[in-house]
């Protein structure tokens, strides 16, 4: 597994933890190379052909794809699988987290560098249901979950080494690869614009964010 960069604000895990995580990156990795393409030909072999014969026609949109698709055995395989992986990538961090908060929170408290920005939110303010009604990317708790008090880092810890799982490590070592990529966009077609300031919206824990600000 490719190694992701050590910063403070990342969880130390422990070896078995660590053997967990690496076998939830191998599974993800089969999945994503050896299962997931065999959709297509499930797809053109048989889902296809079957719809056609019993509709006299092809498929007309990606809708009417993913009913056809969820009724065959080796679509639910894959999703199935998929899904357990993401589970299993959770429940590999989150023993590293839990052991680990204390001194995260500690670590962040005592951060020399002052930041030049408030947050202000509103005391009547109720986290969407869009956000609560499920779990995104199944998350425990959702990315907005504070489980340990209003100053909880818990689910951005949780997320910092959870989505290095997530992507096979294809994001980079820093979590940075999308940040890069606009910013290498940004360059090439606007070469003579210099923004002075950046609102980087959902940026989670800041993998774009930095990216941003050391570009």
């Amino acid at each position: 597994m490719d190694t992701q960069i050590r910063h403070p604000m990342l969880v130390r895990g422990k070896h078995d933890e660590l053997s967990r995580q690496q076998f939830v990156h191998n599974l993800r990795l089969c999945i994503a190379a050896d299962v997931m393409p065999g959709n297509r030909t499930v797809y053109e072999k048989r889902v296809k052909p079957a719809f056609r014969t019993k509709n006299k026609r092809d498929p007309k949109d990606r809708h009417e794809v993913r009913r056809e698709m969820t009724k065959d055995p080796y679509y639910r395989l894959f999703s199935a699988s998929q899904r357990a992986s993401q589970e299993m990538m959770w429940d590999s961090v989150t023993d590293s987290v839990e052991r680990e908060l204390p001194e995260l929170k500690k670590r962040a408290r005592g951060n020399p560098h002052k930041t030049k920005g408030t947050l202000r939110i509103p005391k009547n303010f109720k986290v969407p249901a869009y956000h609560t009604a499920a779990d995104i990317h199944l998350q425990p708790g959702g990315y907005h979950a504070t489980p340990d008090g209003k100053d909880s880092i818990a689910a951005g810890a949780l997320y910092d080494r959870s989505v290095f799982l997530y992507a096979i490590g294809g994001m980079g070592n820093m979590n940075d690869d999308l940040g890069k990529t606009v910013i290498g966009y940004y360059q090439e077609n606007f070469p003579g614009e210099k923004p002075e300031g950046i609102l980087d919206m959902g940026c989670s824990v800041g993998h774009s964010t930095l990216a941003w600000a050391q570009a």
